[in-house]
């Protein structure tokens, strides 16, 4: 099916191994391919010959923007796709890409961009991130793409007041796919770091700049509210939110002037990154005691957070919603989070906690110390608070508890603080 008036820009070097697939999945939807090579010295080009396919060419300079707007310039259609050799869209996704160039009612459009972890892209990929990218945009309009690295099309179209909406199209990016992120990942770094040397400061550098740093020191946050201040639009969003993520983690009250709710509206304005925004309304909610609020935010953090952020906060996601259930009383919701979070986390000193308080408060005296005993050494790992809730649990359950070697509740209590004190 071809789609009328769209062009699919593309740059690309030595990308051999993804080419024949792009080329497959393209061509059948477009009558204008820029192939945009910027050095190539596998067999890159011999693939395209072999397609019959124009190739140009442009002399790599250490920029993606440069040879992105290059590639701009030699299209010749009503609309743009920038799509690069290791990304796919399905069929189905390409009918919905016709009915909506069609309705010409936007200047440019977000699309959801899959980052799989795994070349099977077809039927249930396995996924390593999902992320938001504009990549849909008309041409003739003077838009450009800005930054050396992680080039920017937003701040040109905002510039002049381009409508911007999001849609459903999914790209399936298969670059990160077997092992191949790190080599990515320090590809963008040197670059970051090689124009940021040279003295670029502008905010979506430093916003990438600020992601290499993303620690416990002021680099990060200093270099986000800087981007923050001098920004606008999408940049701004993305900024707000990445700062959001850096106060959860760091700073509960905020950073600076920007407060968590203040930094979750302007976050909002784009929609990016919502599961931090529903994360950091889970624990506003948690804090008034709103249970049930609480427990619809955390389950909609739960469900919409991507890795990374997941990583970082599925601990806490977890524990708070067994913790929740359990305080509403509800004790086989709170075993199904620990359960999850005793499979998706770990057996750890929190789960080992939480799974003893509910086998106390459904009375199975014997299974709450027998969690205990399983493994001893998650005790040194306790802070004085947790160490506290184990003994208070140990002195209540007192002689009711003997174990088939004769040892009792409160005999063991007595052994875990000499274990404790060692």
């Amino acid at each position: 099916m071809k789609i009328p008036n769209l062009s699919v820009c593309t740059i690309f070097r030595d990308e051999a191994q993804y080419l024949r697939e792009f080329l497959d999945c393209v061509l059948p939807f477009t009558d204008d391919l820029v192939l945009v090579d910027t050095g190539s010295v596998d067999s890159s080009l011999r693939i395209i010959q072999s397609y019959g396919v124009h190739c140009h060419h442009f002399a790599w300079v250490d920029d993606f923007s440069l040879a992105r707007n290059y590639s701009l310039s030699l299209a010749k259609g009503d609309w743009i796709l920038q799509l690069d050799c290791d990304e796919r869209i399905r069929s189905e996704d390409l009918f919905n890409l016709g009915r909506l160039l069609s309705t010409n009612s936007f200047d440019a459009s977000f699309v959801n961009i899959i980052n799989t972890a795994d070349l099977n892209w077809r039927e249930n990929p396995a996924i390593f991130s999902r992320q938001q990218g504009l990549r849909l945009f008309r041409n003739f309009k003077g838009y450009f793409y800005q930054n050396p690295i992680h080039e920017n099309l937003a701040p040109s179209i905002e510039s002049k007041q381009g409508k911007i909406i999001s849609t459903d199209l999914v790209i399936w990016h298969l670059g990160y796919a077997d092992g191949l992120s790190e080599k990515k990942l320090q590809r963008n770094r040197e670059l970051i770091l090689k124009h940021w040397d040279l003295g670029v400061r502008t905010p979506t550098l430093m916003f990438y700049k600020a992601m290499l740093h993303f620690d416990k020191s002021e680099a990060a946050p200093e270099m986000l509210f800087l981007c923050i201040e001098n920004s606008s639009g999408s940049l701004k969003a993305r900024a707000a939110a990445r700062l959001l993520c850096w106060c959860l983690i760091y700073s509960n009250s905020g950073y600076k002037k920007f407060t968590r709710s203040l930094l979750q509206d302007l976050a909002l304005e784009h929609e990016p990154d919502q599961g931090l925004v529903c994360l950091s309304r889970a624990r506003d909610f948690f804090d008034q005691k709103n249970l049930s609020k609480a427990r619809e935010m955390y389950l909609m953090a739960e469900d919409r957070m991507e890795n990374p952020d997941r990583k970082l906060f599925l601990k806490e996601i977890l524990d708070s919603l067994g913790t929740i259930e359990a305080l509403l009383n509800n004790l086989d919701g709170a075993f199904f989070w620990f359960e999850r979070y005793k499979r998706e986390v770990g057996r750890d000193w929190i789960f080992v906690l939480n799974r003893m308080r509910l086998l106390v408060a459904k009375q199975d005296f014997l299974g709450a110390i027998g969690e205990l005993r399983q493994d001893p050494s998650q005790i040194r790992l306790m802070p004085g608070s947790a160490r506290a809730s184990i003994r208070q649990l140990l002195l209540a359950l007192g002689n009711t508890v003997c174990f088939t070697d004769g040892v009792t509740a409160s005999q063991l209590e007595v052994q875990w603080l000499e274990f404790w004190d060692s």
